[in-house]
């Protein structure tokens, strides 16, 4: 299966605890059937301990995907967004 992705992300230190990021996932272009797939997050890294994060944010994702199978016209396209939070432990 052809999978085409372009994207960028960029990391900001705001202070020596907080980091703002930013990025954005480009995708499909009609290769395999899916037609365009986004991605894209706004949020923030919080270093409260040397080896810990705490990541939160806001995230949209959309995917436009049609192909034909065997039995007909199958179509997928769907939008998601919503906050997110996570612990990163760095070893």
């Amino acid at each position: 299966m052809d999978r085409t992705v372009i994207g960028a992300r960029g990391t900001w230190r705001l202070s020596q605890s907080w980091t703002g990021i930013v990025s954005l996932e480009l995708g499909g272009f009609g290769a395999g059937g899916n037609d365009l797939q986004i991605g894209a997050n706004v949020g923030f890294d919080y270093q409260p301990w040397k080896k810990t994060t705490l990541t939160f944010g806001y995230r949209y994702f959309s995917v436009d995907y049609s192909d034909t199978l065997s039995s007909g016209e199958f179509a997928y396209d769907v939008d998601q967004h919503g906050p997110y939070f996570g612990i990163k432990y760095f070893f």
